[in-house]
């Protein structure tokens, strides 16, 4: 596993993003996989609840001892933005997939979960503020249910300071953070967005930021593909003008709502269906792909 190293960020020890009115700590488990048909053991980590102080030495303690960790499983609606920071340098360095929940309409989607790895708590299924951070800090990320705003001080030690104290702190901890999200390429609209929420409130990210940022790493997607091109045979492009077209379809879908009507439904069945006979075709690629991103992430952890 790559050392953690200390970066400059001490202005922040006593720095939150808080969703308001949470109070509970955080949950952190493990699920360890060593399924016949893999290569290697792979390990998904899951983190519900409040950040806290703490909680990344109880996530680091889950590297390095043997199998390959894939997913980190983020429900949290905030909490200590220094012991976020953290966390996200960890998963950026070892290429973990933070998985963020998804929700389609209004209801929790729960499909693309893997088992043991569902949130305790319906309340949680959310990732808010330093979650979020995690989130735009990863090379690999998925879901969309992310909120975010500004960081502020626990309210009691920022009362407490001088004016000009208090100014220079707060101007330091924003730049700070500005700094942080740059270095993983977050776009500078994205940051002032962060910048512009007031602590007590949230605004979701919308969709455009998450299609752009979220995904695969690109260095880990073309070493893959590079490693797995002797199965490719220009089904990969294919592949891709499927998903795009049912894309298009299920954002038209999304516009109609609940009225949509049975021509679009239809349509929309038709290119999922050939997105599956599509993948199907790639067989051979996307396992050779998957075995070959456990490789890669092996020889990063260890």
């Amino acid at each position: 596993m790559k050392a953690i190293k200390t970066f400059g960020l001490s202005c922040l020890v006593t720095a939150l993003w808080m969703f308001p009115a949470v109070s509970w700590g955080a949950e952190i488990w493990m699920v360890d996989r060593d399924r016949d048909w893999e290569a290697r053991p792979t390990r998904m980590i899951g983190l519900e609840g409040r950040i806290e102080r703490g909680d990344f030495e109880r996530i680091e303690s889950y590297f390095g001892d043997g199998p390959v960790v894939t997913d980190l499983y983020m429900y949290s609606l905030g909490g200590d933005i220094t012991e976020a920071l953290k966390i996200a340098k960890l998963v950026n360095d070892n290429l973990v997939r933070v998985v963020a929940p998804y929700r389609f309409s209004v209801e929790p989607h729960y499909r693309n979960i893997a088992d043991g790895m569902r949130p305790r708590s319906e309340s949680n299924f959310s990732c808010a503020s330093a979650c979020a951070l995690v989130w735009l800090a990863a090379r690999r990320k998925t879901g969309n249910e992310l909120y975010v705003h500004r960081p502020r001080f626990g309210h009691q030690y920022f009362a407490s300071m001088e004016t000009e104290e208090a100014q220079d702190q707060y101007s330091s901890m924003l730049l700070n953070i500005r700094k942080f999200l740059e270095s993983r390429n977050v776009p500078s609209e994205v940051i002032s967005m962060i910048e512009s929420v007031p602590s007590s409130d949230l605004e979701k990210l919308d969709e455009h930021w998450i299609d752009l940022l979220g995904g695969e790493d690109a260095f880990l997607s073309e070493m893959t593909h590079a490693r797995c091109k002797q199965f490719d045979g220009g089904k990969v492009a294919e592949k891709n003008r499927a998903v795009n077209k049912e894309r298009k379809i299920f954002e038209e879908v999304k516009r109609y709502g609940h009225n949509f009507t049975l021509e679009v439904l239809a349509r929309h069945r038709a290119a999922i269906n050939e997105v599956g006979r599509r993948y199907e075709a790639l067989k051979s690629y996307n396992r050779c792909k998957y075995f070959s991103e456990l490789d890669i992430l092996h020889d990063i952890q260890y």
